[in-house]
């Protein structure tokens, strides 16, 4: 039905119900039973219109009649709900009996309610954005988040998670935000959100998702104060946020339809394959194919091999800066540097690269991928792939757009060695650092509860190395861990919609 938003003041807490159900209707949930004085059950399809297991249940709580209580649920019953004791509460001023403002966002997927008293008091009830990139219809997260909750620690919000993706019921899960990682965006000084994403409690090692239309707590931008409304994204692309709470604490909640979120396929995404008779036409091959892209390709400035390239682009948001140089030294190197002039923070030199491939190796077979923010090159030499990505990562976060630039990164892989670069971080700070986070719990998901055979993929995650919380940076998008044993070098997987192809070590790419 589309993304909702309304803000009001509420003359009690049951005129509050009743315009919260009248909210709920215009975003296409349906009610289920209750009447809103006391205890109300919806239930959703999503976005998509497929979701069977959405049910979200707010509810008054009679001996402290300020508190409303939140959850969610697979059903309108309360199936695999924990009890009242393991849910958070919006707390209302006059025990709910006097006026007290109130803000809503609503879609067909989430809900999130914010209530003004003494402080701020807010919930996030719903689905998450999902790391993964392909999952079956009944395989969604489903989540309640307190957004004022501090446990004493990190002043993280509590969270209960009901469904897994592995069809699996767990109640112990938190909230984490990536808060010392961004800055300002340096296009039009607009403040940088912080996304929040959920996780496993015990010991970080898998990422559920991340919350839609509502960040996390906000590091940036110290004169804020709540209530006031930001803006973030690039000219032309902006996206309104309303701030509340105070400190590390703070969260912020989208006002209108926000940018994309989370891990999403360029608008210019294109895939290609062929036979080169020698490595010139397979330059060839591989600058023709970027120029249809978008990138831009040039002669380095001072070459210092027969192919020494500047591939640059400005992304899929029209606004980013990403130059790799481009070379074959005997080895094919992809490494992005600061500018295509003085190639400041050239890392090729312990940056990743393909194997040699020599004269005698051709005829070679090769397969691109990409967009204008990062490609991927695969050669195939009797039947053995080898590959390397260089590019712009995917953020995580909401508005991903407002953090310039974004994460860069070139990671490559040749005959099971792997050599992994990073160049920029949000912070802006230049690293060489780069490692993984994806755990095994996280990668084997179980396969499509549809039929039971067809397998799930999921992006390839990275983090900072020596990070001790592993807060995952971002994805490289159309390279993918792939969770199943049975699939041989070259085999097609179909899921959804997508196509991809398996070029070993658990790695697969899309190709349609």
């Amino acid at each position: 039905m589309g993304f909702q938003y309304e803000t009001d003041t509420a003359a009690d807490i049951p005129d509050f119900f009743s315009n919260l159900e009248a909210l709920l209707a215009a975003a296409g949930w349906t009610h289920v039973s209750g009447t809103g004085t006391t205890t109300i059950v919806y239930s959703s399809s999503g976005e998509v219109g497929t979701l069977t297991k959405l049910y979200i249940k707010i509810w008054r709580d009679g001996p402290n009649p300020e508190r409303v209580y939140y959850q969610v649920q697979d059903d309108g019953g309360g199936t695999h709900f924990t009890g009242t004791g393991s849910v958070g509460y919006l707390t209302a001023p006059g025990a709910g009996a006097v006026p007290f403002v109130y803000w809503i966002t609503a879609t067909k997927d989430m809900v999130i309610i914010t209530f003004r008293a003494a402080g701020y008091t807010g919930c996030y009830i719903g689905i998450t954005e999902p790391f993964a990139l392909i999952l079956p219809d009944e395989t969604y997260q489903m989540v309640s988040v307190g957004l004022h909750t501090d446990d004493g620690a990190e002043n993280r919000p509590y969270a209960r998670v009901l469904h897994r993706y592995d069809d699996t019921w767990d109640y112990l899960c938190n909230v984490d935000e990536c808060t010392h990682e961004y800055v300002p965006n340096d296009l039009d000084g607009s403040h940088a959100l912080f996304g929040a994403y959920v996780y496993n409690t015990a010991d970080h090692r898998e990422n559920y998702g991340q919350l839609l239309y509502c960040s996390g707590r906000i590091e940036s931008g110290t004169g804020i104060n709540p209530e006031d409304t930001i803006t973030s994204g690039y000219p032309g692309a902006t996206s309104e946020w309303i701030v509340f709470g105070a400190g590390g604490l703070r969260w912020a909640v989208a006002t209108s339809g926000p940018l994309p979120l989370g891990v999403q396929d360029g608008a210019n995404w294109g895939y290609t394959t062929g036979v080169a008779g020698d490595v010139n036409a397979l330059q060839a091959a591989l600058e023709g194919f970027l120029t249809a892209k978008g990138w831009v390709i040039a002669d380095w400035p001072v070459p210092e091999y027969a192919i020494d390239r500047s591939f640059s682009s400005v992304g899929e948001n029209g606004v980013e800066t990403i130059v790799i140089r481009w070379q074959d030294s005997g080895t094919m190197w992809g490494a992005l540097v600061y500018d295509a002039i003085g190639g400041a923070h050239n890392t090729a030199r312990y940056g990743p690269g393909l194997t040699d491939v020599s004269a005698g190796d051709f005829p070679i077979r090769y397969y691109f991928t990409g967009d204008r923010d990062c490609f991927l090159v695969v050669l195939e030499r009797a039947g053995i792939f080898g590959w390397l990505w260089c590019g712009c990562c995917k953020s995580f976060f909401p508005d991903p757009a407002s953090i310039r630039p974004s994460y860069m990164v070139g990671i490559g892989h040749n005959l099971g060695a792997e050599s992994k670069a990073c160049l920029r971080r949000p912070n802006g700070l230049w690293v060489g650092g780069l490692n993984e986070f994806l755990w095994t719990g996280y990668t084997n998901s179980s396969p499509s509860l549809i039929d039971g055979t067809t397998f799930v993929v999921w992006p390839y995650t990275v983090y900072a190395s020596g990070v001790a919380n592993r807060v995952p940076w971002g994805t490289f998008q159309y390279l993918y861990r792939m969770s199943s044993t049975s699939v041989t070098l070259g085999d097609t997987v179909q899921i959804g919609l997508d196509v991809f192809m398996y070029i070993g070590g658990n790695y697969g790419i899309k190709i349609a």
